[in-house]
C-alpha cells in the first residue's frame, strides 16, 4: 500500500489527467500504481507546467494514433504517434508558439536520439526533431526518501545534453510561465533535496535544480 504521501501524489496526478480530458495508461487502469515509477512523477510535472501555462496560452492536446492515443512513453519513444501538448496564444486556432512533449527521441548534434522526461519545442517542430528544434528540456528525479540528495551525477548527466542541445549558451526561451516562472530554463526536478554542487557549476551548465516540487509543497529553485 502507498504511504499516505504517495497517495497524494497519485490523487494530483490523476486529477489532473481527469481535468486535461487526457488518460495516461495507468489512468483508467485498476492496476495498483507502482510509485516508485519514476512515470508517474515525470506526469506530475508535466501536469504541473500545463496547469501553469493554461493562464497564459490556449493549451491543447494533441493525442496519438491508435492504441498510442493517450499513452505517455514510460521509456524513450518516437514523438510520431504519441500524445503531446501544443501552446499557442492566438485564440482563433490560428499557429502553435510551443509544443510540450513527453519522452520524445530528438537528435543531437551528432545525430544521436536523446529522449528528455520533458521537452519544450518550437511550435513547427518536426514529427522527428532534432536539437534545433529544442528549446528546453527537463529531467525528473523521484526519490522514495524525500529527505536525500539528487546527486552531483544527475546534474553532470543533464548538463552534458544541454550541451548535445546546443542549449549551453542560450537565453531563456520567452515561454510565458505564471508561478512556474523561474522554470524557464533547464531544469533538473526532484520532490527530494539539492545537491551539493555549487551555484557556480549549475550556473555553468546552464542547469536549474528545482527541489521539493510534490503536491501541497512550494518548490525550491536554484540557482
Amino acid at each position: 500500500m502507498a504511504y499516505a504521501e504517495d497517495e497524494r501524489l497519485i490523487r494530483s496526478v490523476r486529477n489532473s489527467a481527469q481535468a486535461l480530458s487526457v488518460a495516461a495508461r495507468w489512468a483508467t487502469s485498476r492496476q495498483p500504481v507502482k510509485v516508485t515509477d519514476d512515470f508517474l512523477y515525470e506526469m506530475y510535472v508535466l501536469f504541473r507546467a500545463v496547469e501553469d501555462l493554461t493562464a497564459s496560452y490556449r493549451v491543447d492536446y494533441y493525442p496519438g494514433i491508435g492504441k498510442k492515443r493517450h499513452a505517455f512513453p514510460r521509456n524513450p519513444a518516437p514523438k510520431r504517434g504519441r500524445p503531446r501538448f501544443h501552446l499557442a496564444k492566438s485564440e482563433r486556432g490560428e499557429g502553435v508558439d510551443w509544443q510540450l512533449c513527453a519522452g520524445t527521441k530528438i537528435r543531437d548534434v551528432h545525430g544521436v536520439h536523446r529522449a528528455p522526461d520533458i521537452s519544450f519545442q518550437s511550435g513547427d517542430s518536426p514529427e522527428e526533431p532534432d536539437f534545433s528544434n529544442t528549446s528546453l528540456i527537463w529531467d525528473a528525479k523521484y526519490r522514495t526518501d524525500p529527505s536525500r540528495r539528487i546527486s552531483g551525477a544527475d546534474i553532470s548527466i543533464l548538463g552534458r545534453w544541454v550541451e548535445l542541445f546546443e542549449l549551453r549558451d542560450s537565453p531563456a526561451p520567452a515561454i510565458d510561465f505564471v508561478s512556474l516562472n523561474e522554470m524557464r530554463a533547464n531544469c533538473l526536478v526532484t520532490n527530494a533535496q539539492t545537491s551539493t554542487e555549487p551555484d557556480n557549476e549549475c550556473s555553468r551548465l546552464n542547469v536549474k535544480e528545482v527541489t521539493q516540487m510534490y503536491p501541497g509543497r512550494s518548490p525550491l529553485i536554484r540557482p
